[in-house]
């Protein structure tokens, strides 16, 4: 993910002091002793240094617990996405995602340099692997923090940063289940998000094919239906993050809500005869209590000949950011939730926005708004970016062969499942 070039006024003119400073004394390595420090001055180099052990920490081990002695409460970055609270806990979601998605990185205060309660680090960063996105391989060099920091220490901590703005952190997949598709002439993927009222009750329809139940919000009891309407199996509890895989032998769920608000996403690779059709609008359940959002409508896919993951995320993009990848092995949904995108692959594209188009076109270029979505076909690459006023936000289905899943964090396969309901 990539932000615009963004160097606030207060940063630049910290810079400039650097410069001037630098006239006068050479930055030297944190270990080295000043020639003349003014109070203070080497003991908030010392704490600066020990900003960046502590970042390390909560990088390799997901232990943000020594920042808390080394960042104030009142903590605030000047340089992040315009749509961030930029205080002591963004800093600390940032160094957690670092920890989901790329463990292995080091940040080192290369040089350090104080002047009053002003200190500037040149930070190198040393161990990233390239974070995958869904299973996606990331386009280009990934910046896990920015070279230049500049840190101002009030009481023992450090108060305020300023610094070039890195690229964001790829999300953590909210879903990974590896799938029996049984082979095929023609699959399709079938996405839908259900809203259910308290107490209200959802038959989910009969699916040819395996099937994921995931639970957005809320909580509900999830029962495989047989074919004679009975059912087939005892009620199993999700809630908040928790799924429920149904066999490929094909079935209905009944799904019952609690006494809260629930909202689930019924994912499904079937077989069928009507392909990439229109999603029809969002529409109530004669039942009463449930609305079903059609996000994919029988969109046609191509199943790897070897194990196939499904991976579910759910990412924002910031105002100005991008995010591209490099041809992938599978077929890729994106759906737009919220907010506008300027979308452009090379490859076969089979769907965009609210249509098909031609699968054998090389590329394809589009802006896409809310409930558009976009099916990219394996081979093709691409890349989204959102304009400099607004954010966006993405859900992505992913359909990859197992032998293609980069390290992105995620949990291990079927990792948050609650069951797996067999044949």
């Amino acid at each position: 993910m990539r932000h615009p070039i963004h160097l606030s006024a207060a940063f630049l003119a910290v810079l400039t002091a650097l410069i001037l400073l630098a006239s006068a004394m050479a930055i030297r390595p944190p270990g080295l002793p000043a020639e003349v420090d003014a109070p203070g001055e080497a003991a908030n180099r010392a704490l600066v240094v020990a900003f960046y052990e502590a970042a390390n920490t909560a990088i390799a081990s997901g232990d943000a617990a020594p920042l808390a002695a080394l960042v104030a409460p009142g903590f605030v970055d000047r340089d992040v996405p315009l749509d961030v609270e930029p205080d002591r806990d963004m800093l600390v979601r940032r160094l957690l995602a670092v920890h989901a998605v790329a463990p292995g990185v080091r940040l080192a205060a290369h040089a350090v340099v104080a002047d009053g309660d002003l200190v500037i680090a040149h930070v190198r960063s040393s161990g990233a692997t390239e974070p995958a996105f869904v299973g996606l391989q990331l386009d280009g060099a990934w910046t896990a923090w920015s070279p230049v920091d500049v840190l101002r220490v009030t009481a023992g901590r450090i108060i305020e940063r300023w610094g070039e703005v890195a690229d964001s952190v790829p999300p953590v997949p909210l879903l990974r289940v590896s799938l029996e598709v049984p082979p095929t002439m023609a699959r399709t993927l079938e996405v839908a998000r259900v809203a259910l009222r308290p107490g209200a009750h959802y038959d989910a329809p009969w699916r040819f094919g395996p099937r994921v139940v995931f639970v957005e919000t809320g909580a509900v009891a999830v029962t495989r239906v047989g074919t004679d309407g009975a059912d087939a199996t005892p009620p199993t509890l999700l809630s908040d993050g928790e799924h429920l895989v149904l066999p490929p032998s094909g079935g209905a769920a009944a799904v019952r809500n609690g006494p809260a608000p629930a909202v689930l996403l019924d994912l499904a690779v079937v077989q069928s005869s009507h392909i990439n059709q229109p999603a029809p609008p969002p529409s109530p359940s004669p039942m009463g209590g449930v609305t079903t959002e059609v996000i994919a409508n029988a969109l046609w896919v191509v199943v790897p000949p070897v194990p196939t993951v499904l991976t579910l995320a759910r990412t924002t993009l910031g105002p100005g950011e991008r995010i591209g990848w490099v041809p992938a092995d599978g077929s890729v949904l994106l759906y737009i939730e919220a907010g506008t995108l300027d979308f452009a692959a090379t490859g076969p594209v089979s769907w965009v926005g609210t249509e098909a188009v031609d699968r054998s076109n090389a590329g394809v270029a589009a802006a896409l708004t809310a409930n558009d979505s976009v099916l990219l076909d394996a081979g093709a690459a691409a890349e989204v970016r959102t304009g400099l006023a607004l954010p966006a936000t993405l859900l992505v289905v992913t359909l990859l062969p197992v032998t293609r899943l980069p390290d992105d964090g995620s949990p291990p396969l079927d990792g948050t499942a609650r069951a797996t309901l067999a044949p």
